[in-house]
C-alpha cells in the first residue's frame, strides 16, 4: 500500500500480517488529536497513544512480515506537543519486521518515538518483538529521558543508521514494573551499528533493572555535546517494584560498545544525579532553568559513563575531541537511585 505526498492524520493504525506501507518523501504524517489536546496546554485531555501499533493481538495471534518505508527518501512526522505523550511506531506481538525513512519532529513530547514492550500473559508463541530492524531514521525535539528509541523487550533486532537531537536516541532500558515484577520480556541479541545524537542526553544507554538479558552490542557511536556519548548503568531493583524476590539485573557476556566519538560541547541535557561527575571547572555552565521540567542544559562530561559492576559490556575505541578538563575518556562510579 502506497501512501502518496500530502498531509495525513492518523491514529491507532494497527497493521496488519504480510501489510507493507509505501510512504512518499513529500508525505506529512501528523497524529489525530481529539478534543483540542496539541494545542500546547499541559491540561489538555486524553491518554497517550501510537500513531502506527505493530503489536498483533497476543502472543499466539501476533503479527508477521510487515513494513513501513519511505519512498524517494525519508517522509516527515511531525509530533506536536500533547502532554499524556505520543509514540510513532508500538511493538509487541510481531516477527520479521522493518521500519525505516522517517524524520520525526517532536516538542519535548513523552515517549520514544519507537517503543518496545512484551506480552506479560505467557512465553508460547511471539511475546516480544523478534526479527525486525529499524533503520535510517532521525528525531529532533527530544526530551531528556526519551527519544528515537526506547526498547523494553525484544530479540534479534537491529537498530541501524539512527540519529536525534536531544534524549536518547537509542535507550536499551528494560525498567518495565511489570516486566520487571514478572521477569518475564527483556532482550536478547540487540545491535545497534551507526548510532548519533546531538545535543542531548546521550547518544546511546544500556540499563538491565533488575531484568537478566541477553547479549547487546553497538557498533558505531557519535555523540556531538551530549551529558554522554554512552551510559551504561549497573543493574538494581527500583522501589517501585513490588516482586521481593528480584536480584540486580544484568546483561549476558560477550556484549559491547565499540568505535564511539565523543565532542564535547556546551548545550547537553543533564540532570543533578550526573553533577558529581563533571570537572568542577565547568559546574558554573549548568544554566538554571530547566526546559522538560527534568534536565538543565550545561556542558557535556564524557564520552562515556559506566556504572555496571555485576555484568561487562567491552568499550572499545574510544577517541574524544574537545573534552579539556575531563580526565577519562570512560568514567566510573555508583549507579544513581532514583
Amino acid at each position: 500500500m502506497r501512501i502518496p505526498a500530502g498531509n495525513y492524520t492518523f491514529k491507532q493504525v494497527s497493521l496488519k500480517s504480510n501489510v507493507h506501507l509505501e510512504i512518499e518523501h513529500d508525505a506529512v504524517i501528523e497524529p489525530s488529536i481529539e478534543n483540542g489536546a496539541g494545542s500546547g496546554k499541559k491540561n489538555a485531555q486524553g491518554k497517550h497513544f501510537a500513531i502506527f501499533n505493530l503489536t498483533g493481538d497476543s502472543a499466539r495471534e501476533p503479527i508477521e512480515n510487515v513494513s513501513i518505508r519511505g519512498v524517494g527518501g525519508r517522509y516527515t512526522v511531525k509530533v506536536p506537543v500533547y502532554e499524556p505523550g505520543i509514540i510513532f511506531c508500538a511493538f509487541k506481538h510481531v516477527r520479521n519486521f522493518w521500519v525505516s525513512d522517517a524524520n520525526i519532529e517532536k516538542h519535548l513530547t513523552k515517549f520514544a518515538c519507537f517503543q518496545f514492550g512484551c506480552g506479560l500473559q505467557d512465553k508460547d508463541g511471539v511475546w516480544r518483538p523478534m526479527k525486525g530492524t529499524i533503520a535510517d531514521c532521525n528525531v529532533t525535539g527530544a526530551a531528556y529521558g526519551y527519544g528515537l528509541v526506547q526498547i523494553q523487550a525484544g530479540e534479534s533486532v537491529l537498530f541501524e543508521n539512527l540519529s536525534g537531537t536531544g534524549g536518547v536516541t537509542l535507550r536499551i532500558e528494560t525498567g518495565s514494573k511489570q516486566m520487571n515484577d514478572a521477569q518475564i520480556g527483556g532482550i536478547d541479541r540487540i545491535y545497534g551499528k551507526n548510532i548519533e545524537c546531538t545535543d542531548g542526553n546521550a547518544a546511546v544507554m544500556i540499563s538491565p533493572h533488575s531484568m537478566h538479558n541477553g547479549v547487546v552490542a553497538v557498533d558505531g557511536v557519535k555523540s556531538i555535546g551530549c551529558g554522554f556519548g554512552v551510559r551504561i548503568e549497573g543493574g538494581y531493583i527500583a522501589k517501585k517494584y513490588s516482586n521481593s524476590g528480584l536480584t540486580t539485573g544484568t546483561f549476558a557476556p560477550g556484549g559491547y560498545v565499540k568505535n564511539v566519538k565523543a565532542t564535547f560541547g556546551m548545550n547537553a541535557q543533564l540532570k543533578q544525579k550526573h553533577y558529581g561527575y563533571m570537572p568542577p571547572e565547568l559546574v558554573k555552565f549548568i544554566k538554571a532553568e530547566s526546559e522538560d521540567s527534568e534536565s538543565h542544559r550545561g556542558p557535556s562530561m564524557a564520552a562515556v559513563f559506566n556504572s555496571a559492576t555485576d555484568f561487562k559490556v567491552e568499550v572499545e575505541n574510544v577517541t574524544v575531541s574537545g573534552f579539556k578538563y575531563q580526565k577519562s575518556d570512560v568514567i566510573t562510579g555508583e549507579r544513581k537511585k532514583k
